[in-house]
């Protein structure tokens, strides 16, 4: 079961000012996981060379672990009941 969780596709987004100007939004566009959050509408703001290594702010990292968890209790659930992306 735990492989099939990390084969799923995950897009991300926040509304702080790092995941805006710190090179994680640009990154999350160009990679394909960004979720465009309703507020988040705009044009891009291409960051700083020295930034554009940032790929998720610090509010995402903080809740991963929490969603991994809640993901691996409801997978098997949500994958047999509906038969389609979890995501």
């Amino acid at each position: 079961m735990d492989t099939a969780i990390y084969q799923e596709e995950v897009k991300v987004s926040c509304t702080c000012p790092a995941f805006l100007y710190y090179g994680a939004r640009y990154n999350a566009q160009e990679q394909d996981y960004f979720d465009p959050h309703p507020t988040q509408r705009g044009k891009v703001v291409p960051p700083l060379p020295e930034k554009k290594r940032n790929l998720i702010c610090k509010h995402i990292a903080v809740s991963l672990p929490f969603a991994i968890k809640f993901i691996r209790e409801h997978y098997k659930k949500v994958k047999g009941e509906e038969g389609s992306k979890f995501f």
